[in-house]
């Protein structure tokens, strides 16, 4: 039986929805072994953006009967940059931030200024409030203002998710948030551990 409606997250508009099938093709292979392969493609239309989605299930014999595995290839997701060199407790902060963006933009602003926080913690920055760190770092040197005027920005953003606000909290704003982090990231842990090994190779003696 075919389903008529999906539930899930629209890579379009990120809302969680119960899409339209809007059309299906199911491919069956067998093998002389007895193996059984069922591929599926699905056309789908979110009922909020009318955006389309393709997305592909896979199943075969060895698979529990409830189970199957699903992939979205159209629209492709917006992949991050795979950040090295993070302190551990960043890098977790950030990861889980990573995670929930898709599902809940609400849930990614607050974590991502759990994030901003992190950073502030490893750095040391003084102050009572975020405002105050962000302006520490830059007396510091350890940011220049143009990254903390990004970082004042990542801030505001994380208020919104954090609190009730007549204010919501768009896709646009976690995307903007995540530039944000992906920037002050690389140039507090990335670029420095990229320069120190480029510096190691050029001491090196044939």
């Amino acid at each position: 039986m075919v389903d008529s409606q999906v539930l899930m997250v629209c890579g379009h508009c990120g809302n969680k929805e119960n899409c339209q099938v809007r059309r299906k093709y199911t491919k069956h292979i067998e093998t002389e072994y007895g193996d059984h392969y069922v591929t599926a493609w699905r056309i789908l239309e979110c009922p909020s953006c009318n955006g389309l989605i393709l997305q592909q299930s896979y199943k075969d014999s060895e698979m529990p009967v409830d189970e199957e595995e699903i992939t979205i290839l159209y629209p492709v997701p917006k992949t991050r940059k795979h950040l090295t060199n993070l302190p551990k407790v960043i890098k977790k902060e950030y990861e889980e931030t990573l995670k929930v963006k898709d599902s809940s933009i609400v849930a990614a602003a607050v974590l991502a200024r759990r994030t901003l926080e992190a950073i502030f913690t490893q750095e040391n920055a003084a102050g009572r409030t975020l405002e105050d760190k962000v302006n520490n770092l830059i007396h510091t040197d350890r940011i220049p203002p143009l990254v903390a005027d990004l970082a004042h920005l990542g801030r505001k953003i994380g208020n919104l998710g954090a609190h009730f606000n007549k204010e919501e909290v768009t896709e646009e704003d976690i995307s903007v948030m995540l530039d944000f982090l992906e920037t002050i990231l690389e140039y507090l842990y990335v670029l420095p551990a990229k320069v120190a090994e480029v510096k190691e190779r050029l001491n090196m003696t044939p």
